[in-house]
């Protein structure tokens, strides 16, 4: 890729597909102590090398729980700096609390 190239986007939903929200969903904070989805850390880390992933939760549009989110992804192992601010700011991983035009959506309801 030549530099100031964009990437192609892949964005998968938040809730359900990454974060195991059966442990109990809170509308303003994630719980810290929530399993992620089996594969869906190994997942970010791989995809986000090549593309740009969007996580996508209409959650994020309450600043508490990006910075939740933020802290519960650090503590699987992503990097803060792999996390850009909310939409419309890209990154490695962008939380975004709309969908983008993307290659790809992924959610727990299936591919789109």
């Amino acid at each position: 890729m030549n530099p100031g190239q964009s990437r192609l986007i892949v964005a998968c939903d938040f809730n359900g597909t990454v974060f195991d929200h059966r442990g109990g969903y809170k509308p303003d904070s994630c719980n810290q102590s929530a399993p992620e989805i089996p594969g869906a850390i190994e997942w970010l880390k791989v995809t986000s090398a090549e593309l740009d992933v969007f996580l996508v939760s209409a959650s994020f549009s309450r600043a508490t729980f990006v910075t939740s989110a933020k802290a519960w992804l650090e503590s699987k192992g992503i990097p803060r700096a792999w996390m850009a601010p909310v939409y419309p700011g890209r990154s490695r991983i962008t939380l975004s609390p709309f969908k983008p035009k993307c290659l790809l959506f992924i959610d727990d309801r299936g591919f789109h």
